[in-house]
């Protein structure tokens, strides 16, 4: 499985958990052809160790929708061996308003 996840807070990993070797974080200025490689170099070594965990991508904003057609460009390379999940969320900024602001 491949998820995809938009509207973390962060530009990079959260707080609330690590950064795990199974996630990646998306951005329009990413080098797209080494994190395909990093991905499927991952999801090969998941296969023969019997993992299905899958891989997480994580994007923000304008981003999401390039994060999304680049975990359709790799499902559908997979011939349908990988799954692709998309989900979305907000975040309510308000707390982090001095955090913003300076």
């Amino acid at each position: 499985v491949i998820e995809m996840d938009g509207g973390s807070a962060s530009k990079g990993p959260s707080n609330r958990w690590g950064k795990r070797e199974n996630e990646f974080f998306f951005s329009r200025k990413n080098n797209l052809h080494g994190m395909r490689r990093q991905i499927q170099k991952l999801l090969e070594q998941q296969q023969s160790n019997g993992d299905n965990s899958g891989v997480f991508v994580h994007a923000l904003g304008a981003a999401i929708p390039a994060a999304i057609n680049f975990g359709l460009s790799i499902s559908n390379a997979s011939q349908g061996e990988y799954g692709l999940s998309a989900r979305t969320a907000s975040v309510d900024l308000s707390g982090l308003k001095h955090l913003l602001v300076h």
